[in-house]
């Protein structure tokens, strides 16, 4: 897994998450138990090696009303 930061220079960034085709299915049991336990919780976390890298990503079922993200579709495939 890889995790980058794009710092906009206006206070936004962007977290950009490359997986591992052998990393998908133990994401999907991740969330398929939050699915079912919405008090568990769990990581993506650094190797720390480099600088400037993430850290920690904490993922958990987030209560009602406090959204500050939205999940957006799949990437367009170029037509040309």
């Amino acid at each position: 897994m890889r995790a980058e930061i794009e710092d906009f220079g206006t206070g936004w960034y962007e977290i950009s998450i490359g997986i591992n085709k052998e990393e998908i299915q133990s994401l999907i049991n991740y969330l398929n138990e939050l699915q079912k336990d919405d008090t568990q919780h769990f990581h993506l976390s650094s190797d720390l090696s480099g600088d400037g890298v993430v850290c920690d990503i904490e993922i958990y079922v987030n209560e009602e009303g406090e959204d500050n993200l939205s999940l957006s579709g799949l990437a367009i495939k170029p037509t040309r």
